[in-house]
């Protein structure tokens, strides 16, 4: 065989192997596309007899309904608030825990990873005078601790970000708490105390989202709490002061072929 033939054939074998593999990483992209894309419809549309569904006005319980409520597929605990620094800026905030539930299996296992439990959390931070937006997102498992939320003392956790306190006496509802968590290059450390009682959404907490039974949801909100604290962005840290918002709510259907969503403001 001569030398040109040689490269060639090495050329052509080099070639193959390269087109295998980028054939074959393209079909797993698109299988884990796939993949995901079953998943989050099956979250969204499923319509699990296996869970409770929201159909009525219920009473309220504190502290418990701070907490999760496991029979229902869907849950999020949601803080905003507008704060400023003693120089005179302004900043807004969002801390958010999603509790979302795949199936509602009950079963011996071996393991304490198990857990049909998902946890996701958002952060962000928006700084006005600069006009910059930092954003950062976790998932993580309710599971040997690594996601949670409990009703007493209140908690809300996805890895070392929470949302967490307690009761405050002679106030339905009401709240004393601390938020902590941080992102690439910005962080708060908020403290954050009740004002006013809970405010129950719709029809006594009963939030309707559709014409169909069960398209609604459990919802109620702390609609003012003093908020102090810290900030910090890119290693400047700032002592900040305000208001925050907290809503609370949990539900299993999704919503019926016609909606599309509903707005949101606070």
């Amino acid at each position: 065989m001569t030398a040109k033939r040689s490269v060639i054939v090495i050329a052509t074998f080099v070639l193959t192997v390269i087109a295998v593999f980028w054939y074959s990483l393209i079909q797993n992209t698109m299988e884990s596309e796939s993949n995901t894309l079953s998943i989050a419809e099956d979250i969204l549309q499923s319509e699990n007899q296996e869970f409770a569904k929201v159909t009525a006005p219920r009473d309220f319980i504190f502290p418990e309904d701070h907490g999760p409520h496991l029979d229902y597929r869907s849950e999020w605990w949601y803080f905003t608030g507008n704060i400023m620094a003693t120089d005179g800026e302004r900043y807004g905030y969002e801390f958010t825990v999603f509790r979302q539930a795949s199936d509602n299996f009950e079963k011996m296992t071996l393991s304490h990873w198990e857990t049909n439990q998902i946890y996701m959390a958002h952060l962000t931070l928006t700084d006005a005078g600069d006009r910059k937006f930092y954003s950062e997102e976790r998932f993580s498992r309710g599971a040997v601790g690594l996601a949670q939320a409990t009703a007493s003392p209140f908690l809300a956790q996805v890895g070392d970000w929470s949302a967490s306190g307690g009761l405050i006496s002679d106030c339905t509802g009401c709240l004393e708490l601390n938020i902590q968590a941080s992102g690439d290059g910005f962080a708060v450390n908020l403290d954050l105390k009740s004002l006013k009682p809970v405010v129950y959404q719709g029809d006594r907490g009963f939030s309707q989202k559709g014409e169909t039974i069960g398209n609604a949801s459990h919802y109620y909100s702390l609609t003012r709490l003093e908020t102090a604290g810290e900030i910090s962005i890119s290693g400047t840290s700032k002592p900040v002061i305000g208001l925050s918002w907290m809503d609370h709510e949990w539900f299993t259907s999704a919503l019926g072929d016609k909606l599309v969503g509903w707005d949101w403001v606070s």
